[in-house]
């Protein structure tokens, strides 16, 4: 059997000339993302140093998730007039596929990968029976230049909710302090949902005009945490800055929303998690929480003979 530790210590790296990336087998954690601005390394992710902390983490950090990203009410959704309801892992609510989801697998790395691509593959059912559907899913991780990109594919044998997204917490400044101390966060977005106190989705929403700033650490207007939903028919186009370091991360997918959260449920009061709270930053492209119940942006149901795509990159420059 093979240990937890061994699961997450098993990695694969990909390079370019000016990323570096170590993808755990497990859950496809991101457990490592590293730039050479000056001739050295400088760690792009908050992260874990000891792999066996992964075992116990509840934040999902560098981790895929799925099979359905964010909150599904009360675990409950119906498909064809068919009602089904799943075991819930945050309160009453369902996030980020549950306790059996993606992020708790151990991925197949496909045969044969060079220096800046690799492929890995799950075939995922629920093992309590309550999630509908065997799911098949292959996603492959390329490294050009300063970009890590994501291709996700799907299929089904079942009709099911199927909405993937990727979870790492990203830190722009070279000492490491919060990002939520020193950074600047934009979307292309048209608008944002209102969410109830429980992150689930109101009617309602909040109207943006394109590209808008949305997190500012220097501004006090704009320095609260988020764990919002922005709305992206065209596409997702967000920008993470720190102007001291002058460094900007830009995440761009063909999803039409995305989720940004700031951190600010890391960290806890044991002495043993390495991160206080707004360690990190996440940008999560996806479809809207709740749409299973409420499909504001099409539908999120995945369908036999239906393939399920989805592109995300992260890209890296500097500020000129």
């Amino acid at each position: 059997m093979v240990s937890e530790r061994y699961a997450y210590d098993e990695r694969t790296t990909l390079r370019s000339e000016h990323l570096k990336a170590e993808i755990c087998h497990r859950g496809l954690r991101l457990a490592s993302l590293r730039i050479a601005p000056f001739g050295h390394e400088e760690e792009l992710l908050a992260t874990l140093d000891d792999p066996s902390l992964f075992a116990s983490d509840d934040h999902f950090l560098g981790a895929i998730v799925g099979p359905y990203a964010n909150r599904i009410a009360h675990g409950q959704f119906s498909i064809d007039g068919q009602a089904f309801s799943v075991e819930p892992n945050e309160g009453p609510h369902l996030l980020h596929g549950g306790p059996f989801g993606f992020h708790t697998r151990l991925w197949s790395k496909a045969d044969g990968h060079d220096a800046n691509e690799a492929s890995f593959r799950l075939t995922w059912h629920d093992p309590t029976g309550r999630f509908p559907g065997q799911i098949r899913t292959a996603i492959t991780f390329s490294i050009q230049d300063a970009t890590l990109q994501l291709n996700i594919e799907a299929t089904t044998d079942e009709p099911t909710p199927f909405n993937p997204t990727y979870h790492p917490y990203f830190n722009l400044a070279p000492d490491m302090t919060p990002a939520m101390a020193g950074h600047v966060i934009s979307i292309n977005a048209q608008n944002r949902q209102v969410m109830d106190g429980q992150g689930i989705p109101t009617d309602a929403v909040e109207h943006m005009s394109g590209d808008t700033t949305v997190y500012n650490a220097a501004a006090a207007n704009l320095s609260h945490p988020l764990d919002d939903s922005y709305l992206c028919p065209d596409g997702v186009v967000s920008q993470i800055s720190h102007p001291d370091s002058e460094r900007i991360l830009t995440i761009t997918s063909d999803a039409p929303s995305t989720q940004i959260y700031t951190g600010h449920h890391l960290g806890d009061d044991t002495g043993e998690w390495p991160y206080v709270r707004g360690a990190g930053v996440c940008v999560e492209p996806q479809h809207p929480p709740n749409s299973p119940n409420h499909p504001v942006c099409g539908s999120t149901i995945l369908y036999p003979g239906q393939v399920f795509r989805r592109r995300m990159a992260f890209t890296f420059s500097r500020q000129r």
